[in-house]
């Protein structure tokens, strides 16, 4: 079942494409029986010699066919051989040739379906993508979809081929010799039924714990690297170091296993059709006169010669499958959640920063919100509208809501009722219309492992970088003397995740970065926390007062508090006040002693 569904992974005429290239594998394997034959036949006429009347019937039957049979034996012979190695070597030629195509074909499909699962899941909810661990999402969609075709469709189109050729072969061995037929079936099919009957759950369970061990060591490595200070200040590396040691170690030893299985079956195998040989010669002279059995011999090694190794092959490659299943499985369980997503569409990698028609308001209507598998809500029938060109601050303890509120107001968790509207649309609308138009600052800023300028027009070609647009930017989040002093100016790398850079160097990047498509409606998720107050205020004045925006900010200072035009109180995911500074202290008489709780 498992192959038939990474198949369906592929559209449609890459299916078609997959039936062709079984077609051309069943075909080249035609090419080299018929170049074994013709070996087969050259042998038989060096046997008959001169003598035609030794020839057997078949055999003249084929001469005749070739019309060859008024030369000598010699000239039959050097022309059937000659065939032979044509035969043979145009095979050879064309099956490297069939498997580049494949190869590349199979590769190209791979990058196309990791893309497309990519798109989808960007498409999706954040809830979707929280559904997973990083590390487990990640080799989904890179070593999981690699392994569903290359380790999955690669393998089928090979089997399709052994099939084809092995059916055509015994057709061939009953038509000529039926004893031999039904002996090399009894012989090869029984050892590789039995093969797989006794490895394949096996197989399955060491494919299942290798995918596994992979997400689990990954994600042990990536901790440990991303926790460095806090390990090395309580000495627990040797700790950790072991720890990793072990899975891997863990890993190492079921990846042996997988590598052995095959061993195990071919040597089983190898071993099994050796003792079917001798067992079939002793019977082959037992019964008939030596010629007859010489001859039976003859074909019988001359098949085996090509039947064993494609049974070994079917057999391998269906242990092989079943070891991929334990990737598969969950990547096809992926496949089938992401089918009802709508991928987000393409837009132009250039913005309009006139962006006509967009209004930085925001109308919230009896909104309400619960996590899946919680039973408290995480907001509760929450209305109110934000005007443009104002100022807005979210406040309220741990746990209120605050961070749910802005995932609702940005269309990245949809709300179970109510709406929110922004400029008139959805917020998805709204995003996917006037691109640029709203910007998000978090608080934990990721850097990519590029340049100053990459980090700051990122998602955007450097064909769309306005260096002196940028420059301006720098100045107004205060780091343009910073920049300035760096050897490589703008073009200076920031090292992986920022490591060059502070964290308040990382946040004002993060403002500039929001800031590069001059935004008219900016969310800022508590993003000036690694900021001193004097810079702080120099950011807060610059952001909020000279450039003309709507800004809605997650709120802990009280300097950022008492700059707001309006303040959003929630508490346990309800509005408990939402006005001006001087309406919320009288509405809400615990709010003094949040405030002096931020400031402590």
């Amino acid at each position: 079942m498992i192959p038939y569904q990474a198949i369906l992974i592929l559209p449609r005429r890459s299916r078609v494409k997959l039936l062709y290239f079984a077609t051309a594998q069943f075909f080249l394997n035609i090419i080299d029986l018929l170049g074994i034959g013709l070996i087969g036949i050259l042998l038989a006429i060096g046997t008959s010699g001169k003598n035609d009347s030794q020839q057997s019937g078949l055999l003249r039957t084929v001469i005749s066919f070739l019309q060859i049979d008024r030369l000598n034996f010699k000239q039959q012979a050097l022309i059937i051989g000659m065939a032979s190695i044509l035969l043979l070597i145009t095979k050879a030629f064309l099956t490297l040739l069939l498997l580049r195509k494949l190869n590349r074909f199979i590769s190209f499909q791979s990058a196309k379906i990791t893309g497309d699962l990519v798109l989808k899941l960007l498409s999706n909810s954040i809830l979707m993508l929280r559904t997973r661990s990083m590390q487990e999402s990640l080799w989904l969609l890179t070593t999981g979809v690699s392994i569903s075709l290359l380790g999955v469709v690669g393998r089928c189109i090979a089997m399709l081929g052994d099939v084809g050729m092995i059916i055509f072969m015994l057709f061939a061995l009953l038509a000529i010799n039926p004893f031999v037929a039904i002996s090399a079936l009894i012989i090869f099919g029984a050892v590789a039924t039995v093969l797989f009957v006794t490895l394949r759950h096996r197989a399955a369970s060491n494919g299942k714990h290798y995918a596994d061990l992979n997400v689990v060591s990954n994600q042990e490595i990536y901790e440990i690297l991303d926790s460095f200070r806090e390990t090395y200040v309580k000495n627990r590396r040797y700790f950790y170091a072991e720890q990793i040691k072990n899975t891997r170690l863990k890993l190492s030893d079921t990846l042996a296993m997988i590598n052995y299985l095959p061993n195990l079956s071919r040597y089983t195998f190898d071993t099994v059709v050796t003792s079917g040989i001798l067992i079939f010669t002793a019977i082959q002279f037992y019964f008939f006169d030596t010629k007859s059995a010489l001859t039976s011999l003859a074909l019988f090694l001359g098949a085996s010669s090509r039947i064993a190794p494609s049974v070994l092959r079917l057999q391998q490659i269906s242990l092989e499958l079943k070891s991929a299943s334990g990737t598969v499985a969950p990547l096809l369980t992926l496949i089938e959640e992401l089918k009802i997503v709508e991928p987000t569409t393409d837009v132009p990698d250039s913005f309009d920063t006139a962006y006509e028609g967009f209004e930085a308001r925001i109308a919230v209507r009896n909104v309400s919100f619960t996590y899946p598998g919680n039973d408290v809500k995480a907001l509760n029938d929450v209305s109110f509208d934000i005007e443009a060109n104002s100022t807005y601050a979210i406040v309220g303890p741990s746990g209120s809501g605050k961070s749910t509120l802005v995932d609702i107001l940005l269309g990245i968790l949809l709300p179970d009722h109510g709406e929110v509207e922004i400029s008139g649309v959805s917020p998805s609308k709204a995003i996917q219309t006037w691109a640029g138009a709203i910007a998000y600052v978090p608080q934990d800023i990721v850097m990519i492992n590029n340049t100053i300028a990459k980090n700051i027009s990122m998602g955007y070609p450097s064909s769309e970088i306005n260096r002196e647009a940028m420059h301006a930017i720098l100045e107004k989040t205060q780091l343009s003397e910073f920049i300035s002093n760096l050897p490589a100016g703008i073009d200076s790398l920031v090292g992986d995740r920022g490591s060059k850079l502070s964290g308040g160097q990382r946040q004002r990047l993060g403002l500039a970065r929001a800031l590069f498509t001059e935004p008219k409606l900016l969310f800022l998720d508590e993003a000036t926390s690694a900021l001193d107050a004097n810079t702080e205020e120099l950011v807060a004045t610059t952001i909020l007062k000279s450039l003309n925006l709507t800004v809605i900010t997650i709120a802990h200072r009280p300097a950022t508090i008492k700059k707001a035009d309006r303040i959003i109180y929630l508490d346990e995911g309800k509005i408990k006040a939402f006005g001006t500074l001087a309406q919320v202290r009288e509405k809400v008489p615990e709010f003094e002693s949040l405030i002096e709780l931020m400031t402590m």
